[in-house]
C-alpha cells in the first residue's frame, strides 16, 4: 500500500478525514510509529511523522479528543464518548476543563491547586493533584501502554499543559473562529440569525463572568462574543 501511495501522492488518505480514507487522522499514527520501529520504508515514514511533529520513538493513542461545552460537557476519544462514570472523581473532569480552558499555556502546580483545592493544607493537596493527574490520564488513555508517558497531559516538573502536538478539538473554540466570519467588519452585527442551540453553555454555565474567565477564557470570549454577536 505505501508504494502506491508515495507513487501517486495519496499521503492525505493517511494524514485528512476523506471519504476514502480515514474517519480520524489520527488513527494512522501507531501504524507509522509501529512501521518506523520496525524500519519499514523509513525515509517515507520519517516523513509522515516529522510533518505531524512526532520522533520515531514517540507514543500515540491514534485519536483526536473531541469537546464538547455547549449543551452540556461531554469528551469523546475518536469517536467513543467518554462515559460520565470514567471520570470517578469530580476533580479529574475538573482539571482537564482547567486544562482546555488554558491550553496555550502552562499551568503550575500551585495555580491549579489554588483553584481547584483552595482551603486545603498544601501537602494534602499535592496528594490529591497527583491521584487526580492519574485518573485523569486513564480517562484519556485508558489503552495506554504501562510505562509510556501520557500523550495528552504534558508535566514538567511543576507545570501542566494539554500536548500543543495532540489533537483536542473544542466546540467552544470552533464556535469563536467560525464566529468571525459571521460578523460583519463594520457594525460588528450578524449577517445572519444565530441559531438559539449555539448559546447552550455549560462548562460556564451558572458561573459569574469573573469565575468563568478564570476557569475557561476560551468559553468565557466565546461567551462574550455571542453576547455582542446577538444584541448588535
Amino acid at each position: 500500500m505505501l508504494p502506491i501511495v508515495q507513487e501517486h501522492g495519496y499521503e492525505f488518505l493517511l494524514t485528512r478525514e476523506s471519504l476514502m480514507g480515514l474517519k480520524d487522522r489520527e488513527m494512522i499514527y501507531p501504524l507509522l510509529l509501529a512501521a518506523s520501529e520496525n524500519n519499514i520504508d523509513q525515509p517515507f515514514i520519517a516523513k509522515l511523522l516529522k510533518a505531524r511533529g512526532l520522533e520515531p520513538e514517540a507514543y500515540h493513542p491514534g485519536y483526536t479528543l473531541w469537546v464538547q461545552t455547549f449543551g452540556g460537557f461531554k469528551v469523546w476519544r475518536g469517536d467513543q464518548p467518554v462515559d460520565p462514570e470514567e471520570w470517578k472523581r469530580e476533580k479529574a473532569r475538573l482539571l482537564f476543563q482547567l486544562l482546555v480552558g488554558h491550553r496555550d499555556k502552562w499551568l503550575h502546580r500551585d495555580q491549579i491547586i489554588s483553584m481547584l483545592w483552595p482551603d486545603t493544607p498544601l501537602e494534602n493537596a499535592n496528594n490529591y493533584l497527583k491521584v487526580i493527574l492519574n485518573t485523569l490520564n486513564q480517562v484519556l488513555e485508558p489503552d495506554r501502554p504501562r510505562g509510556e508517558t501520557a500523550f495528552f497531559v504534558e508535566r514538567r516538573q511543576e507545570l501542566y499543559r494539554l500536548n500543543p502536538r495532540a489533537r483536542v478539538m473544542v466546540d467552544a473554540e470552533l464556535f469563536t473562529q467560525q464566529i468571525g466570519g459571521w460578523l460583519t467588519t463594520g457594525s460588528g452585527k450578524c449577517r445572519q440569525p444565530l441559531s438559539g442551540t449555539l448559546f447552550r453553555w455549560v462548562l460556564c454555565s451558572g458561573m459569574a463572568d469573573d469565575r468563568c474567565a478564570i476557569l475557561s477564557p476560551a468559553v468565557f470570549a466565546g461567551r462574550r462574543t455571542a453576547h455582542r454577536a446577538v444584541i448588535g
